[in-house]
């Protein structure tokens, strides 16, 4: 991968301290509902860390997959897999329909309003297809207490389903843009 010279990457665990000594012109954050229990503190230290005009990109997925035209019913891979995740989630005590919070909080804490939000859904089924194993093996093995194999077999007709033509399931992805104003204060 090549990266600009104008272009570092620093991390920071999001609810504590960030020990940063200048703002950033831009913050990216993906998938953060399957641990971000203090949505308020995290944007408040993105407010707080971006320069005047500068830019923050949340980007959440909304848990709950979905079929619009019953192509698939509660029996596909799918859509159970998507109840699964939120019911282990749900045990840990998160909100898995966050995304639909996104920019009331944002607004909340002073940014401004998002002039162009993007959905891309080609890459969206990219980033899904990344972050499936990821997602599933702990919560599906630990929180549903389900074997390692249970969970590979249990993916390997997620993957099916998900290249099936015909049938239609959507997953709503929230992706809030938000300008840091110029000429406001925290």
């Amino acid at each position: 991968m090549s990266v600009p010279a104008n272009c570092h990457f620093q991390t920071a665990k999001a609810e504590k301290y960030w020990p940063f000594s200048e703002p950033f012109n831009f913050i990216h954050s993906r998938l953060l509902a399957l641990g971000m229990r203090d949505w308020s503190c995290y944007f408040g230290r993105c407010f707080d860390n971006l320069t005047p005009t500068g830019w923050i990109d949340a980007q959440e997925f909304h848990f709950r997959m979905i079929c619009d035209d019953g192509s698939a019913g509660p029996d596909s891979a799918l859509i159970r897999w998507s109840h699964l995740v939120q019911k282990a989630v749900a045990k840990r005590g998160l909100d898995t329909a966050l995304s639909d919070k996104l920019k009331r909080s944002l607004r909340k804490q002073g940014f401004a309003k998002d002039e162009a939000g993007k959905r891309l859904g080609g890459l969206q089924r990219q980033n899904f297809l990344v972050a499936l194993d990821g997602v599933s093996m702990p919560l599906f093995t630990k929180e549903l207490e389900w074997t390692k194999e249970e969970v590979e077999a249990f993916l390997r007709q997620v993957r099916k389903n998900l290249d099936v033509m015909g049938k239609h399931v959507l997953v709503r992805m929230t992706v809030h843009c938000a300008q840091r104003p110029a000429e406001t204060q925290h």
